[in-house]
């Protein structure tokens, strides 16, 4: 099949993904709040305001179901972001009707009016993401079927076309990592005999230099391969493809879990455009192998949190308490509250956040008056060299802004990431939408991180990939 059948099968796809109908929905999400109220009514655990979270997200699903919209959850970013919206607004709240507490990994439970003020602060902030993302999709919605029906069926526009160029840059960049550190392109576990110091505390620049390469390997050979296949449709292009995508899951692979889903989603998107949709059906036999490398990862890091005392039920309980630490949870952001008490944060602060997430120009700011920082100072001790808690972006705006603007920055990313999502269907080119794929992913689980980690990704690891992108696409080597 042609290449303008693949996209015009885009859209289509993902209503039959994601299109249930729409009684069927109604009728989940009306058993999913009887089951609620039926939590607080019969069991009290001590903060039962925490259930006013779930109660509005079924409430807002229903509202939005009677909307009759349908593309909300069509696009990598949108999927996204309803994913870990159910995590952080109805999973987290309910599991902590199994277990006697609210627990977070580090430090103890924040101030009881502090706690209050975050449930209505994540309340707030629900209701602003799902309202803004409304009026952006219901303003944008029309574009989305003439941009289907136009694509181009044209290569060139698809797929880059240097490859010469492309290749002998790549291979310089490589021989270059290789004679620094084998461990700038490589995993650590897989250099055991590698004596020299880690690569990421060696030489930065290059770490940073050594994600651009993978990252830039991964586009560039995709492009090849779709090419070639939209040439011939031969069925071993699409297995050199699963090849690559295996060897490129081994050069991410690590304890970063959001890079291991991030490669999957994108690379599921992207073989949806470029081959046979029975081909990519094949596709999604990895998906129990990357749930179980998900869960090994985090197994693994639970062992190392909990020692001599892991069982069952401290695996169940550290389970949940990672709930709110990896989704922002409102423990969190009442302790972000309470900390905003205590410190006296500026101006100051917030642009060391911004820029400090940067490498390069982060030596020129104060990296100890940072917010996360802070945050970290003031759970775990004043003294403490662990700086890997996050505090929540609402939390931060809190502090920046007061309660009215709390949510800023997690519904401005938010609907950044949207923004992306509609600009996805407006190219043909691929290494754009590969590009456009990441920002999107970012902007929607925006509602899980801080500011520093989206902006930080995007700026120092995606963006430079579109400038590569530019930079390239008019330079050519003609071969004798």
């Amino acid at each position: 099949r042609g290449l303008g059948d693949v996209y015009k099968r885009q859209v289509i796809i993902l209503i039959m993904i994601y299109g249930v109908k729409s009684t069927v929905k109604k009728l989940f999400l009306y058993t999913l709040c009887c089951v609620l109220i039926f939590q607080l009514w019969y069991f009290n655990s001590g903060k039962n305001e925490i259930y006013y979270i779930p109660l509005q997200y079924v409430a807002i699903k229903l509202l939005l179901i009677f909307q009759k919209n349908k593309e909300t959850v069509i696009l990598p970013g949108s999927c996204a972001f309803e994913i870990a919206a159910f995590v952080k607004y109805f999973i987290m709240p309910v599991s902590f009707i199994f277990i006697d507490s609210y627990p977070i990994m580090i430090g103890s439970d924040p101030n009881e009016d502090s706690f209050s003020l975050a449930i209505f602060l994540t309340l707030y902030e629900m209701l602003l993401i799902y309202l803004c993302r409304y009026l952006y999709i219901r303003k944008h919605s029309s574009s989305i079927v003439p941009l289907n029906r136009n694509l181009s069926k044209d290569s060139k526009r698809i797929f880059i076309q240097n490859y010469s160029v492309w290749f002998l840059f790549l291979f310089c960049i490589f021989t270059l990592l290789l004679v620094i550190s084998p461990k700038l392109v490589f995993p650590d576990f897989y250099l055991l005999n590698d004596k020299g110091e880690n690569s990421s505390k060696m030489i930065p620049f290059f770490s940073i230099i050594g994600g651009w390469w993978k990252y830039l390997f991964y586009i560039v050979m995709i492009n090849f391969l779709g090419y070639r296949y939209s040439a011939k449709h031969e069925k071993k292009y699409f297995c050199l493809a699963i090849l690559l995508f295996l060897f490129s899951t081994y050069l991410i692979l690590g304890t970063s879990r959001w890079a291991i889903i991030f490669h999957f989603v994108v690379t599921f998107y992207l073989f949806r455009i470029i081959f046979n949709r029975t081909l990519v059906k094949k596709l999604l036999v990895f998906v129990p192998l990357f749930v179980c490398l998900f869960f090994l990862i985090t197994i693994y890091k639970f062992q190392n949190d909990l020692g001599s005392d892991y069982s069952l039920i401290n695996f169940a309980d550290l389970f949940v308490s990672q709930l709110q630490d990896y989704f922002s949870g409102p423990s969190l952001i009442g302790h972000a509250i309470d900390m905003g008490h205590k410190y006296n944060i500026t101006f100051e602060t917030c642009w060391n956040d911004f820029v400090g997430a940067i490498p390069v120009l982060s030596k020129t700011v104060d990296q100890m008056n940072r917010t996360n920082i802070l945050f970290n100072q003031y759970v775990i001790s004043p003294d403490t060299e662990w700086f890997t808690q996050i505090i929540p972006a609402t939390g931060l705006g809190y502090i920046y802004f007061g309660s009215m603007f709390a949510p800023i920055f997690t519904v401005a990313f938010n609907i950044l990431g949207l923004h992306f999502d509609y600009k996805l269907l407006n190219t043909s080119n691929l290494f754009v939408k590969y590009v456009l794929i990441y920002c999107s992913l970012w902007g929607g689980l925006s509602i899980c991180f801080n500011t520093q980690i989206p902006f930080g990704n995007v700026v120092v690891y995606i963006f430079p990939l579109y400038l590569f992108y530019r930079l390239f696409s008019k330079l050519t080597i003609k071969l004798a």
